[in-house]
């Protein structure tokens, strides 16, 4: 990350083959209601939902469901989960990112070919508070390097690369 951020989120991804159905409530077994569904989405990779919830611990949580697995993280503090997470299958590619700058207001995932796709920001909302999602839908051949968060001027406000 850039910015100076520090990361105290525990980001897991997971890399599936074949196509499954997307779950109607997160994978994580620890979460508890409420349970926001803050986007959902369809692509080449197939379908995907975003989650915001706490844990039973009272961790904050975000995580995006697909057929291709699920990635996400939660953050001990109450605050933001800051990170990035991949899941890969025959179809496709799903990528998200999350970041907690406020001027951030769109976003960007680069490429390892130099290709760029442009993002709609979510806002997560009050289940976790300062926190914003960038879900990219990618094909099969995508090989995506990193994202990049940008304010009203399109300037980078923060960047992570992926795993």
């Amino acid at each position: 990350m850039v910015g100076g951020l520090a990361c105290l989120v525990v980001i897991a991804a997971a890399v599936v083959s074949g196509c499954q159905s997307v779950p109607d409530r997160p994978d994580n077994p620890d979460a508890v209601a409420p349970l926001v569904l803050v986007t959902e989405g369809s692509g080449p990779a197939g379908n995907y939902r975003v989650w915001a919830f706490r844990n039973s611990r009272g961790w904050t949580c975000i995580e995006v469901d697909s057929g291709n697995g699920s990635a996400g993280g939660c953050d001990p503090s109450g605050g933001p989960p800051i990170g990035v997470g991949v899941g890969r299958s025959d179809h496709g590619v799903v990528v998200h990112g999350i970041t907690a700058k406020a001027s951030a207001v769109s976003a960007v995932v680069r490429d390892a070919s130099g290709v760029t796709t442009q993002l709609t920001l979510f806002e997560v909302g009050p289940t976790v508070p300062g926190a914003k999602i960038a879900v990219a839908n990618l094909g099969p051949d995508a090989n995506p390097a990193a994202i990049d968060f940008l304010d009203a001027g399109g300037s980078k406000v923060d960047s992570a690369t992926f795993p």
